[in-house]
């Protein structure tokens, strides 16, 4: 329903993706309603595999949404006949899954997931686009209409919404939807990504339609004997008919595939749903039960046995020669729906690839100060917090009780800097008038709600000044929109999504930090940064605002050994342009800005990062 147009963003100088609602079409209510959901639903989110929007805009009548451009090839294009080579099959079934879980997080339900729906970039990453037809958990399910075809597959007509050959049953029977059915659309996309071929097929819509709901597809394995078993389990929990025996969430469908994934690249599960007959990631012609192909299955079961027989005697007989197993560290990140949490899996999937023998599990955790108390407790080797938490100099009562002697740094990662959002009524002007007002302060296990107190604290502002709510990010839209509350404090690198959304409407301004009291807090909080919010960093906001900034900081436990330490250290370092990937301002990593983590910060670095940084200078 709209064009999309390459474009030249003149004043970053970045290439992006305009997408228009053509006039005949903008001209028709329920069109221009479905455009704007779009773009709301994209602006609620913020995940390395979800496209980024960085405007939302009528000009002259034109509407139009300005986002990111993923250069690269839609997943259609990139899925060959016979299916995609199994390690690559999981590396985009699991950004697949992780995204949408991201979105549902956030309420927001796709309901039109397909493969061309999906850029993969030439990073290999693959990108969701399209939210036209989402819709939010909170608005009760409504049928709109849905006209035309798509290029390759079939679209429904009338009261069904999407795509005919990616509907769940319950979309094509009017049914309530909810999560499940992307979860549903996600199996499709599994199937055809692993057979190349999908599994519902008919010569009509109508056709199409009795097939998903009264078909059962082959098992994936049947029709590619390369694929091990748990795959085609995955795929057929997706797929089944009542919602209740499918994955119950697109998060539960991605930790069954990165264990998958992750069985597969430890050599502990074959990657054969048979036996081994041909490459691993290859395609086995199928064979007739009997004959040589029987003889060969036979055989190969038989050397399997043996193997194992073989191996177990091996371990009773000398037990020293058994394969170490692999050292897992746990790595505290943040919600899902944050920055820390897809940063987190970026450097999990860096490390375990780098470094032989390392596993990385990433932990959902509600912040930085939980990270810490994972840290102290011994229940996380790594983590990723704002500097002002781990800050191990005394400096000030405040911070003796979050100071730890046993954390050190690795790597100063990006800056979040202090946006404080506010409704234009409330007149607030500048911190200075923030008492009186309703602020919000995020969550008490988080870094935001910590470093916000100690910068007010600085202006001689305390918490019952500012009539303060605690609610995460994740729920503070809907009363800010509402004027329940009046303003909030929001720590975040530059552009945030989440902040961009409340500007589209102009009923919103930054709260700048007055100078003169920014001059002041170098001294009494020497972690925090000055920084200036250029004019235009979103739209409607036409003056620079000033403001602070903290590091967003890779951390270890000091525990940890050094030499390991030194390795994480020398990857993190050399992996940048993979690291971008899951955040764009994962760039900002220098190893020259590292000294005890930048100046002023005042985290030691761990032993394995100071070997690092003077082995690398020479000194």
């Amino acid at each position: 329903m709209g064009e999309v147009w390459l474009a030249t963003d003149t004043r970053l100088g970045r290439k992006v993706a305009i997408k228009i609602l053509p006039e005949d079409v903008s001209a028709d209510p329920e069109s221009l309603a479905r455009f704007e959901r779009e773009a709301k639903a994209i602006a609620l989110l913020e995940h390395p595999n979800i496209v980024t929007v960085y405007a939302i805009e009528e000009i002259d009548g034109v509407h139009l949404i300005a986002m990111q451009l993923v250069d690269g090839e839609s997943l259609d294009e990139r899925i060959p006949d016979g299916g995609l080579p199994l390690p690559r099959l999981l590396d985009l079934a699991v950004g697949l899954a992780d995204g949408v879980a991201a979105a549902h997080h956030r309420g927001v339900m796709h309901r039109d997931l397909k493969p061309s729906n999906v850029m993969v970039g030439r990073d290999g990453r693959p990108m969701i686009l399209d939210f036209g037809l989402a819709k939010f958990a909170a608005k009760p399910a409504g049928l709109d209409s849905e006209m035309g075809k798509s290029s390759q597959h079939l679209t429904g007509e009338g009261t069904m919404l999407g795509t005919v050959s990616y509907m769940s049953p319950e979309q094509i029977e009017g049914g309530e939807i909810d999560a499940r059915s992307d979860v549903f659309a996600l199996g499709i996309m599994l199937y055809q990504m692993a057979v190349g071929d999908l599994p519902f097929k008919g010569k009509t819509p109508g056709s199409v339609i009795a097939a998903i709901t009264r078909d059962n597809p082959p098992p994936v394995t049947e029709l590619n004997h390369a694929l091990p078993r748990d795959l085609a389990r995955i795929v057929r929990r997706c797929l089944e008919k009542d919602p209740e025996r499918r994955f119950q969430s697109a998060k539960d469908l991605r930790n069954d595939l990165q264990d998958l994934q992750r069985e597969i690249e430890s050599g502990n599960l074959p990657p054969v749903g048979v036996a081994a007959a041909g490459p691993a990631g290859g395609h086995a012609q199928a064979r007739p039960a009997g004959g040589r192909g029987g003889r060969e299955r036979v055989a190969w079961a038989l050397v399997a046995v043996l193997v194992a027989a073989l191996g177990f005697l091996g371990f009773r007989a000398w037990p020293g020669s058994a394969a170490a197993e692999a050292q897992v560290l746990r790595l505290a990140t943040g919600s899902p729906d944050g920055v820390y949490y897809p940063l987190g899996q970026g450097i999990a999937r860096v490390l375990e690839r780098e470094i032989e023998g390392l596993q990385v599990d990433v932990l959902v955790t509600e912040g930085s100060f939980e990270n810490v108390r994972l840290m102290e407790q011994g229940e996380a080797e790594l983590s990723l917090v704002q500097n002002d938490v781990v800050f191990n100099a005394v400096r000030t009562d405040r911070l003796l009780g979050y100071r730890s002697a046993n954390i050190g740094g690795i790597a100063v990662l990006f800056e979040e800097v202090a946006q404080i959002i506010a409704r234009k009524d409330a007149e607030v002007g500048g911190v200075r008038g923030l008492p009186g007002k309703r602020l919000n302060v995020d969550l008490p296990q988080s870094g935001t709600r910590f470093t916000t107190e100690l910068v007010l604290e600085s202006f001689g502002i305390a918490l019952d000044d500012v009539a303060p709510s605690f609610l995460p990010v994740t729920e503070i839209s809907g009363p800010l929109m509402a004027g329940d509350v009046d303003a909030t404090w929001w720590w975040r690198a530059l552009p945030s999504p989440f902040v961009r959304d409340f500007f589209v409407t102009g009923d919103f301004e930054l709260v700048p930090i007055e100078q003169e009291l920014i001059e002041g807090l170098r001294s009494s909080q020497p972690f925090l940064t000055p920084v200036t919010i250029p004019a235009l960093t979103y739209p409607n906001q036409m003056e620079p605002i000033s403001s602070v900034a903290v590091k967003a900081t890779l951390v270890a436990s000091t525990s940890l050994d050094a030499a390991l330490v030194e390795r994480i250290t020398e990857v993190i370092f050399s992996s940048v342009a993979d690291l971008i990937a899951h955040h764009p301002r994962a760039g900002d990593i220098d190893p020259d800005r590292s000294q005890r983590l930048e100046d002023g910060m005042a985290i030691d670095l761990h032993p394995g990062a100071e070997r690092y940084r003077l082995e690398r200078s020479g000194s």
